[in-house]
């Protein structure tokens, strides 16, 4: 009589937090082990085969932080050399950009009373406004001039534009 004992492959789970912004490098993973592995490597490794972080701890889970959009390959192996594979996507967010961007004219010579609309795409809403660096210059306020504009979302994404409104 004899008995064969056999172990689990451990289970691997992850999270992942794509850059805040498009063109960004500030995506981040983080891997979880079971409760069953005593002892976790973490492996990670980038498109190319390249290792982006090789980590042994008794600690539950790695957090891997500066990556760049892309396919990963996340590997975890416990004490008994038993091992698991999770492929995990980072993507990218769509850039913030200006769809439409229109100027309403003056009502009369020497007013402030011009408009400008516009429809942002991408980012993350809510969006913010600043004109010419002025957070107390607001839309329907503008009289004649050059201007800068510069269009926020919630993760401090930018884009802006120049404009001008004529007498």
């Amino acid at each position: 009589d004899f008995n064969v004992s056999f172990f689990n492959a451990p289970n691997l789970e992850f999270e992942t937090n794509s850059p805040s912004c498009y063109g960004e490098t500030n995506a981040s993973i983080v891997l979880f082990a079971d409760s069953m592995t005593p002892t976790a490597h973490f492996t990670l490794f980038d498109y190319t085969n390249s290792t982006v972080f090789d980590s042994i701890s008794t600690l539950q889970s790695a957090t891997i932080e500066g990556l760049a959009v892309g396919q990963y390959i996340a590997t975890l192996e416990n004490d008994w050399a038993c091992s698991t594979q999770e492929i995990i996507d980072i993507f990218q967010p769509e850039p913030l950009s200006i769809d439409s961007f229109h100027i309403s004219d003056l009502l009369c010579y020497g007013d402030s009373t011009a408009q400008i609309s516009y429809n942002l795409i991408g980012g993350t809403a809510p969006y913010n406004y600043v004109i010419n660096s002025d957070s107390l210059l607001l839309n329907g306020t503008l009289s004649s001039g050059n201007f800068h504009i510069e269009f926020t979302d919630v993760n401090q994404c930018i884009v802006d534009t120049n404009f001008a409104i004529l007498e």
